[in-house]
């Protein structure tokens, strides 16, 4: 949790010193370079927001163009960018086993409420 939260702090930062994005846009962003979701839904879902918040958000930035509803012809995942093509992969499935277990947790946490 402490490495997650250092590491999204620090690029909230740094996007908002480059791009001027909000927390919101920078979720957004993020979660679409990620694996873009087919709905907003989906998306609010992904950065654990409210779909109209997502939505006001997605709409700021399609007019501001760092967002289009096309597909990106280009992987840019930076963050891959010292690793193999093998450990690139790895990394990524476990990011998506987290990710899944994070969502079995915080809906487990929904059921409580």
């Amino acid at each position: 949790m402490v490495l997650a939260s250092m590491l999204k702090r620090g690029a909230l930062r740094q996007d908002k010193r480059i791009a001027g994005l909000s927390a919101v846009a920078f979720g957004l962003v993020a979660s679409l370079g990620r694996r873009p979701p087919i709905s907003v839904v989906r998306l609010a879902e992904a950065v654990g927001m409210d779909k109209g918040q997502i939505s006001r958000a997605l709409a700021g930035l399609v007019s501001r163009k760092p967002v289009s509803r096309s597909v990106n012809p280009r992987d840019n995942r930076e963050v891959l960018a010292g690793l193999r093509e093998d450990e690139a992969a790895m990394l990524l499935r476990h990011v998506d086993e987290l990710t899944e277990t994070a969502g079995h947790m915080l809906d487990a946490e929904r059921a409580l409420d």
